[in-house]
């Protein structure tokens, strides 16, 4: 069997795991999953007014514009969204009875807020305010993320660190400046339309990634140790791709992708 053929082949096992994973996702997802008896739904929210409050107590400055958004769980699932609030963050937090998910937060001199969300088995749905610009970061052993950024959400970084499990990016026009995504085994898949310039930079140990953005305006540069791609119907087994779209140079908004797969695929619409 010539390589062509083998890469053909990893790149639909690629695929056929990325479908499965964004399944498994969307099974996970807060909104649409079973609401089982020995579950316990909390919601968690902090207003703006609250903040002020609290710092105003401890002769804190109160203008915060940057919230740094930590998230450490271990498995289940995180479901991002953007909305048009005056809330820093409203979690709705559904847990096995006998474990709950802690959420603290402290200011710092420069003006920002640390948040931090723990876990371990749950599916948290997080509701952020466009008014604010977010660094977020999350560790999960086992689980799938889900970002839906708005065409008023500011996103600052996203960095991620999982083991097993899913990811899915929706744009929707929100301003994201730096993602980075490392994660052992799962499908990384990213759609919608960007605003501005997004660099995603992603290893993979095995697993596939998937580009379908309504803009064509992607730069790629992708090293994959063993399987293949297939950009824009352009099936390859070359270990080194990289890809430019037509409109890129002349389109305020980019997509930039830093990619390393050892065993995978890539895959572009």
């Amino acid at each position: 069997m010539n390589l062509e053929k083998i890469g053909g082949i990893i790149i639909i096992l690629i695929l056929i795991l990325s479908i499965g994973l964004t399944v498994y996702s969307t099974t996970l997802n807060p909104t649409t999953a079973d609401n089982s008896s020995n579950k316990s739904v909390t919601n968690i929210t902090l207003t703006e007014n609250q903040l002020i409050d609290e710092l105003s107590k401890n002769d804190t400055p109160t203008n915060i514009s940057v919230v740094n958004f930590n998230i450490k769980q271990k498995t289940g699932s995180i479901d991002i969204k953007f909305a048009d609030s005056d809330n820093i963050y409203n979690i709705k937090s559904k847990n096995d009875a006998n474990t709950k998910t802690d959420v603290t937060y402290t200011s710092n001199p420069d003006g920002s807020l640390d948040v931090n969300v723990n876990s371990k088995d749950a599916e948290n749905e997080i509701i952020l305010s466009n008014k604010y610009t977010y660094n977020i970061n999350g560790q999960i052993v086992s689980g799938a993320v889900i970002t839906n950024s708005t065409a008023n959400s500011k996103i600052n970084s996203m960095n991620f660190n999982n083991t097993l499990g899913a990811y899915v990016f929706d744009l929707n026009g929100g301003s994201i400046n730096n993602v980075n995504v490392d994660l052992t085994l799962g499908g990384i898949s990213i759609e919608g339309t960007p605003s501005g310039e997004t660099t995603m930079t992603s290893t993979v140990t095995i697993g596939g990634v998937e580009l379908d953005l309504n803009k064509d305006v992607a730069n790629i540069n992708s090293h994959i140790e063993l399987g293949g791609s297939n950009i824009k119907n352009n099936p390859s087994n070359t270990e080194y791709i990289t890809y430019t779209s037509p409109n890129y140079d002349s389109s305020n908004d980019k997509f930039n992708l830093n990619n390393d797969i050892k065993i995978g695929g890539l895959n572009m619409e």
